[in-house]
């Protein structure tokens, strides 16, 4: 899997990892990350901050791909860790802060069951389009929460499928949280129908 994703990157990693887009201009691309935070972060905003500024939280992107959204929330939150398992896309991303003085993104090249990230430093977690990929969706997530703050939420956004054809069942996702030790706390499958999403899963360790 990680070598298919290499070579998808070095392709054209703004057509795979997105929405099969082929051709984008940098415009285009890094609006449609900011249209995706506006509509499916900003709309659940007091229940992501929990009363804290935003410009001082830290918060993590599992599966961050080429930065569409990485960017986005580079604008908006105080420190972001942008986490992958392909060393390419996260390459694509160091070469993009810097080339933008993006001082406040930090690129992490993970495991695939663990995003290696200090214990108690991140406020909240997004996997996007994500989940469907991880091998070990219950370690990695049992692994994210020692690095996890109090209170810090972990959102997933997804749609269904099997696996196969980029999807996981919500029923799934919520029988593998709850092994990993989380709880449901709200699910806002309607701000991610424009996106083509089923469904957005808010979760808080117990």
């Amino acid at each position: 899997m990680r070598r298919d994703w290499n070579r998808r990157a070095r392709e054209n990693a703004r057509h795979y990892v997105v929405t099969g887009q082929h051709e984008w201009t940098d415009e285009e691309f890094f609006r449609s990350g900011q249209i995706t935070m506006e509509e499916e972060i900003l709309n659940d905003l007091p229940n992501v901050c929990q009363g804290r500024d935003p410009k001082h939280m830290k918060v993590l992107e599992i599966g961050c791909g080429a930065g569409r959204v990485t960017r986005a929330f580079a604008g908006y939150f105080g420190e972001v860790y942008a986490v992958d398992i392909n060393p390419e896309a996260i390459r694509h991303i160091a070469d993009r802060a810097q080339q933008e003085h993006l001082r406040n993104v930090k690129t992490v090249l993970s495991k695939p069951d663990d995003p290696e990230l200090p214990a108690n430093s991140i406020d909240a977690v997004l996997l996007l389009k994500t989940y469907h990929e991880v091998a070990s969706p219950i370690v990695l997530l049992r692994n994210l929460r020692t690095s996890l703050r109090p209170n810090a939420r972990v959102g997933v956004i997804d749609r269904n499928g099997t696996g196969e054809d980029h999807g996981v069942q919500k029923e799934v996702v919520l029988r593998e949280a709850e092994q990993a030790g989380y709880r449901l706390l709200e699910e806002h499958d309607d701000l991610v129908r424009a996106d083509k999403m089923d469904y957005f899963l808010v979760f808080a360790a117990k």
